[in-house]
């Protein structure tokens, strides 16, 4: 007997044996992707805007992810999209090659302020508005969103004020 087929019988002799086919491993994967494709579709996505809410300047004038907003963003299984409107020279700035989520801009054409810039993002992305969660340090681009229905936060960058955001996320990000 060979020394794989003397393991199969130890391990039979303690456990019930399953002998799986390779199409029913296939049919188990397919199940568990399927679940899971399932999962983030219900799930709601976070768009966070870039410069001066996730990104900040430093007091040497450079700019870093604001660490303590990306900490409490970890906490959410839920996708994130960062909003820009960083034309090549600006991303390159303000990190937004370097960073941890998707990063999506149309170098101010048009501006967040303008409608048109959400349906090119939902279009590219194919998003549902009933699925997004929108944050943001401009009440115009705030504006802008929730003329489309996107459910949005005005986050103010002065206060930096985590747990109201963290508090808006929870409330909706189901």
């Amino acid at each position: 007997m060979s020394k794989a087929a003397a393991l199969l019988v130890a391990a039979s002799e303690r456990a019930p044996l399953v002998i799986l086919s390779h199409t029913s491993i296939i049919v188990i994967i397919d199940l568990y992707i399927y679940n899971l494709v399932l999962l983030f579709d219900y799930m709601k996505t976070i768009l966070i805007d870039a410069v001066y809410t996730f990104i900040i300047e430093t007091k040497d004038g450079n700019f870093e992810i604001f660490e303590q907003m990306y900490r409490m963003l970890e906490k959410f299984s839920n996708r994130k999209i960062i909003l820009t409107g960083a034309n090549n020279e600006k991303f390159k700035k303000y990190g937004l090659d370097k960073m941890p989520y998707e990063v999506f801009t149309l170098q101010h054409n048009p501006e967040k302020t303008d409608s048109e810039y959400f349906k090119i993002l939902v279009n590219k992305y194919d998003l549902a508005i009933k699925d997004l969660l929108y944050f943001e340090h401009s009440k115009e681009a705030i504006d802008s969103a929730q003329s489309l229905g996107i459910k949005s936060f005005y986050y103010d960058p002065e206060q930096k004020d985590l747990d109201s955001l963290k508090r808006f996320l929870d409330e909706n990000s189901n």
